[in-house]
């Protein structure tokens, strides 16, 4: 008769530990989708910022390229081909200089080993 109760008291402590775990986990989900969150919000932020900027001293530096040679539209197109080469270089760099970086950059903030 009395391993009744305890049998209950640990079924119950049982569900009550299940809950916590359960909840514990939740929580830590949401944190770990929170810092994701932010840091890819303040990353779009400053692409774009970047975006525009790179995008303005463009403009000015064929600008004044072209000024340079009397010639508006050849700033331009040597601003084009300067940024061509840099495309082909970055694009033959890209898993070093781009896919290695990001997802070890990635899998750090998931895994997030320091704080466990």
């Amino acid at each position: 008769m009395e391993e009744t109760p305890k049998i209950e008291r640990l079924i119950s402590h049982v569900k009550e530990y299940a809950e916590e775990r359960f909840t514990l986990i939740i929580l830590n989900v949401h944190e770990k989708v929170s810092k994701v969150l932010s840091k890819a919000t303040s990353f779009v932020i400053f692409l774009l910022l970047g975006v525009f900027t790179f995008v303005f001293l463009s403009v000015g530096l064929a600008w004044w390229v072209g000024a340079q040679l009397n010639r508006p539209y050849v700033g331009f197109l040597l601003v084009g081909v300067l940024y061509l080469l840099i495309g082909l270089v970055i694009y033959a760099k890209r898993k070093d200089w781009i896919w290695d970086p990001i997802s070890v950059a990635f899998l750090k903030n998931v895994i997030d080993e320091d704080e466990d």
